[in-house]
C-alpha cells in the first residue's frame, strides 16, 4: 500500500477516535438543551475554529473555484446540518443500536457513488475489509438491540435518510477537492461548515435556536466541557475526516469510521470501570481482521 492510502486510513481512524470522545458530550447536552441546539452549536464552533485556524496557519491559498465552493456549501447543508439532525433524531427515536445498524450500510452507498463519479473500483480485498468493518458495527448494534425497545417506522426512516444524505455530502466534498486540487483541507472544512451554519440560520428563522442564551445558562465548567466536546467531536474529527476523504477510497474510509462506536464502547468501559462485554471483544476482533485486509 502506498503512503497516500496509509495516511488516508490513519486520518479516518483518528477521526473515529475523536468523534467517539465528542459523542459523549453531544449525547449529554442534547438532553440538557435540545437536539437542534447541540447540533447547531457544534456546527458554529467548527465554523469559527476552522476559520481561525486557517488564518493562524495561513492556509488561505486562494478562493475556491465556483463549482467547488458550491459543492462544499451544499455538502455542509445536507451532511452537517440535515443529516446530523436526522441522525440524532433517529438515536432519540429508536436508539443507538438500530441507528448504527442502518448507518453501517453507508460504505455500500459510497462504494456505488465512488464507482459512478470517481472511478473508484472496489477490489475483493477492499470488499472483504468493508464487510468485516460493517460486521463490527452490527455486532455492537446487536448487543444494544437486546436491551432497547421495539422497532418503529419513523426511526428507521430517519436513520436511512441520514445515511443517504451523509453519503451524498461526502461524495460532494470529494468532488469539490477533485475539481479544485489547490484548496486545502482546512479551507474545505471551513466552507463546508459555512454551508451547515447557513442551513441552521434558515431553520432559526422558523424555530429560534437561542444558541447564546442556552450557552450562558450553563455553569462555567459545563461551558468548557461543551466547547471542548464540540472541538474534539466536530472540528478535530472533521479535520481528520476530510483529510482522509480528500485522498482516500471513499467506501473504505467510511467503513473505517465504524471504529467510532467501538472506541465509544471502550471509553464506556474505562469511565464506568467495568470489563468489556463479549460483544465488544468480538467486535474488536472483527475490526482487526477487517483492517488487516486494508494493510
Amino acid at each position: 500500500m502506498d503512503d497516500t492510502l496509509n495516511s488516508a486510513y490513519a486520518y479516518a481512524l483518528a477521526s473515529a477516535f475523536c468523534f467517539s470522545l465528542g459523542s459523549f458530550v453531544f449525547a449529554i447536552y442534547a438532553k440538557r438543551a435540545t437536539v437542534l441546539w447541540m447540533t447547531a452549536f457544534k456546527a458554529w464552533i467548527a465554523f469559527l475554529s476552522f476559520g481561525l485556524a486557517a488564518i493562524v496557519v495561513r492556509e488561505w491559498s486562494h478562493f475556491p473555484a465556483a463549482p467547488s465552493l458550491f459543492a462544499f456549501f451544499i455538502s455542509g447543508i445536507i451532511g452537517l446540518c440535515t443529516a446530523d439532525l436526522l441522525l440524532v433524531r433517529a438515536f432519540a427515536t429508536i436508539g443507538s443500536a438500530r441507528t448504527l445498524l442502518i448507518f453501517s450500510s453507508q460504505p455500500i452507498a459510497l462504494g456505488v457513488l465512488g464507482y459512478l463519479f470517481f472511478d473508484q473500483s472496489v477490489t475483493p480485498k477492499k470488499a472483504i475489509a468493508i464487510l468485516f468493518l460493517m460486521a463490527c458495527v452490527f455486532t455492537l448494534s446487536f448487543e444494544k438491540f437486546k436491551q432497547e425497545g421495539r422497532w418503529e417506522i419513523k426511526g428507521p426512516l430517519f436513520a436511512l435518510a441520514a445515511t443517504i444524505l451523509d453519503a451524498c455530502g461526502i461524495a460532494l466534498t470529494r468532488y469539490a477537492f477533485e475539481f479544485d486540487r489547490a484548496i486545502s483541507v482546512m479551507e474545505g472544512n471551513f466552507f463546508r461548515c459555512a454551508g451547515a451554519v447557513m442551513g441552521f440560520a434558515v431553520i432559526g428563522l422558523v424555530k429560534p435556536l437561542k444558541l447564546w442564551e442556552k450557552f450562558k445558562a450553563f455553569p462555567k465548567r459545563q461551558k468548557g466541557i461543551v466547547i471542548a466536546g464540540s472541538l474534539t467531536g466536530t472540528t478535530i474529527s472533521l479535520g481528520f475526516f476530510l483529510a482522509a476523504v480528500s485522498i482516500g477510497h471513499l467506501a473504505t474510509v467510511s467503513a473505517l469510521l465504524g471504529a467510532a462506536p467501538l472506541f465509544a464502547g471502550i471509553w464506556e468501559c474505562l469511565f464506568e470501570k467495568r470489563w468489556p462485554s463479549k460483544y465488544l471483544l468480538f467486535a474488536f476482533c472483527l475490526f482487526i481482521l477487517g483492517f488487516s485486509f486494508i494493510l
